[in-house]
């Protein structure tokens, strides 16, 4: 698959009735919170990132992780080194690429980093789609679509 294409990412539903009742599903990102554990060759989802990241980013492991279920992700190797990213008090790391991800909320483009870490969907990304993150009701929201957030 050509990299140019983007991704849907569609949500794990523990109710089937619910999903059949609700059309957005089909198009929804799985975007989680919480703790990944150890379970690094699982996709965990997105995390809604609204620290000082200004770009959105993902490990390798977890690109991994969701390769195996879409084999046609592609890295775009020609954008490595577009971002340098530094985490807490560590060297900085440079990114290996690239991926678009098609979102309820827009493609997103992530850069791939050699960390271990999840899907960041970073603030600056929410704010270019006019989405924001609704800690009260654990929602993504851009107009009249929400996403719920789900805790693991």
């Amino acid at each position: 698959m050509d990299f140019k294409a983007s991704y849907n990412i569609t949500s794990d539903s523990e109710d089937e009735e619910e999903a059949e009742d609700n059309d957005e599903d089909e198009a929804t990102v799985y975007f989680m919170v919480g703790q990944l554990q150890d379970q690094v060759e699982i996709f965990h989802g997105i995390l809604p990132d609204t620290g000082a990241a200004r770009v959105s980013t993902v490990g390798r492991r977890q690109l991994t992780a969701l390769q195996k279920i879409y084999p046609g992700i592609i890295v775009d190797k020609s954008r490595a080194g577009e971002y340098s990213i530094r985490f807490g008090q560590g060297d900085s790391v440079d990114s290996e690429g690239a991926i678009t991800i098609k979102t309820p909320i827009g493609n997103v483009d992530f850069h791939v980093m050699n960390t271990p870490t999840p899907f960041l969907l970073c603030i600056a990304n929410m704010d270019h789609h006019e989405a924001y993150l609704d800690n009260t009701t654990n929602c993504l929201v851009k107009g009249d679509l929400r996403v719920l957030i789900v805790w693991k």
